[in-house]
């Protein structure tokens, strides 16, 4: 009979504690305040948790990306493959079918400049000789011998 009493009072009190629940209490007096404030509250409460159960059920039953690797799959998998997976398939290729040398070709030919006197470090001293200031600010060989030290640099990066 104790147990029984302990829970109607303790299921009492918790609905009283419900019904008067206010969280937006502004400590005022006016009781048509007070009721707009429990009612504010109680719409609240199920708001969230009418969004909270939403949000639960969207996220449990949105799809899942799943990763998988296929070694070596054949052409035939790998198109049916594309076909089905089109947006997220990808191929992190290993091993490659054909070697790059049966489509590819690389023939470098250099330009003449690059084989020529003109880069050698004797030509760009000779064109800018520092002897003392005696050029004048003008002087095309104060420019000549700056663009051909980067004419040198892109022979050598090339």
């Amino acid at each position: 009979m104790f147990i029984f009493n302990l829970l109607r009072s303790t299921y009492n009190y918790c609905r009283v504690k419900l019904i008067t629940l206010n969280l937006f209490d502004s400590q005022s007096t006016d009781p048509t305040k007070v009721y707009h404030e429990i009612l504010s509250t109680r719409l609240f409460i199920v708001l969230f948790g009418a969004s909270l159960i939403i949000l639960t059920t969207y996220t449990s039953f949105s799809p899942q990306m799943t990763t998988e690797k296929i070694q070596s799959p054949s052409i035939s998998d790998y198109e049916r493959l594309q076909k089905q997976y089109s947006d997220t398939l990808q191929c992190l290729c290993s091993k490659i079918s054909i070697p790059y040398y049966r489509f590819t070709n690389v023939d470098l030919s250099f330009h003449q400049v690059c084989s020529s006197y003109f880069i050698s470090q004797e030509w760009i001293d000779f064109l800018f000789k520092n002897d003392g200031g005696n050029l004048w600010p003008m002087d095309v060989r104060t420019s000549l011998s700056a663009m051909w030290q980067l004419i040198t640099i892109l022979c050598a990066h090339s």
